[in-house]
């Protein structure tokens, strides 16, 4: 007999990718509503289900309920069954939708051929406690998406994806760079403020062929002459010069932090997650994110931000214009697209501190607000150890 996977769509895609993604089955039954109608999501949820294989284009029934009332939702989807249901053995998927969608549907399933359960949050497993005497052993899900799946599923596409596997190679060709300045960032940092004092005005086109970049910089230690003659710089008596073209613009003006933390972090992760460096995508309403670092681990979505010496981390006493800023980014990913990825607000800044040197209390409780953990660098001697140890299978 053939099988039919039922699915109670809502704003959180991924259980029903994970679900479908296992159990293969041979069509597929959208439950869902106008709201969710409008914001695409069985369309997002069939195209990467088409992404990784499995093509139901010609193969999935969508039926658009009432979502508030138990009797409408039955009624729309017995005249679907009673055509089309005999020929079927149902999986029935009831962690989407809302709960009167769920209760329709176990009430509704519960006199066919069926097998009825969800994805508890944050796990890989669907269970299956029905009967309730005896419930079945859980289902382990095996299906692990990347960050262009996950970003996929919530409708949202990637502008830069030509672009990022150049990324990954600037970051892994300027390695000794970037790790030179995070071991030394106090040495280096007048260099570094310097230079980003000269560069972040520089305009595109400015950078097209190459600035022909001129400085009166004198290093002040070993470590900014060593640095200096890492990036390429020349001197003329007290004046530096270099061309610059825009990847070492973005390199110099904070995005060596970036790259030194994505290199850390593809040592650190366990063997299934898909790290991504510098990614910019546009949102289901047309708006432009750009990202930092993102990756996947076991089905959850992580995004890094990192805020270097020049970035807006510095604007105020406590650095409270870089942070609001990203929580409220994330606050709208959560609010508007049910995107709800865990995030860590990389920083350099000292202005994060209390008297103790301890991170703000009141700055990391807005964080965990977000699911949001503030890794104050100028104390994190290995980045590397600190995500190995955020994310061991042993933790």
């Amino acid at each position: 007999m053939k099988t039919c996977l039922v699915s109670l769509i809502g704003d959180q895609t991924i259980p029903n990718i994970l679900v479908a993604g296992h159990y293969r089955p041979d069509f597929l039954l959208f439950i869902t509503t106008p709201s969710m109608e409008k914001k695409e999501k069985c369309a997002a949820i069939l195209d990467v289900l088409k992404q990784r294989g499995n093509d139901y284009t010609h193969a999935v029934k969508k039926i658009v309920v009432a979502e508030d009332s138990i009797d409408k939702i039955q009624s729309d989807v017995a005249a679907w069954l009673d055509s089309e249901g005999r020929q079927y053995r149902f999986i029935i998927n009831l962690t989407g939708g809302t709960k009167l969608m769920s209760i329709a549907a176990f009430d509704l399933f519960s006199g066919y051929d069926s097998i009825m359960g969800y994805i508890p949050i944050r796990r890989n497993e669907f269970l299956i406690p029905f009967p309730k005497k005896q419930p079945k052993a859980p289902v382990i899900l095996h299906e692990r998406l990347t960050v262009r799946e996950y970003l996929n599923a919530y409708g949202f596409t990637i502008e830069n994806e030509q672009e990022l596997e150049k990324n990954k190679q600037a970051a892994s060709d300027r390695a000794t760079v970037s790790a030179f300045m995070f071991d030394h960032y106090e040495a280096v940092k007048p260099l570094l403020k310097y230079l980003g004092g000269c560069l972040r005005p520089l305009k595109d086109r400015q950078l097209k062929k190459g600035y022909d970049f001129r400085g009166a910089f004198s290093p002040q230690n070993k470590e900014q002459a060593a640095l200096c003659d890492m990036l390429g710089f020349k001197y003329n008596n007290s004046e530096m010069t270099r061309k610059i073209h825009k990847t070492e613009w973005n390199f110099l003006r904070g995005g060596w932090l970036e790259e030194h933390l994505f290199l850390c972090l593809l040592k650190a992760m366990p063997r299934g997650s898909n790290i991504q460096l510098s990614i910019v995508c546009n949102d289901p309403q047309g708006n432009r994110n750009e990202f930092d670092i993102m990756f996947t681990w076991e089905n959850s979505l992580y995004i890094v931000e990192c805020k270097s010496l020049n970035a807006p981390a510095e604007s105020d006493s406590e650095g409270k214009g870089a942070i609001n800023e990203f929580l409220y980014k994330l606050g709208a990913l959560r609010q508007k697209f049910g995107l709800t990825p865990q995030a860590f607000l990389a920083t350099t800044s000292t202005h994060i501190f209390d008297q103790k040197e301890e991170v703000k209390a009141h700055l990391i409780e807005r964080g965990k607000q977000f699911s949001t953990e503030i890794i104050p660098l100028v104390k994190v001697e290995n980045p590397e150890s600190f995500f190995r140890s955020k994310f061991s299978y042993n933790s």
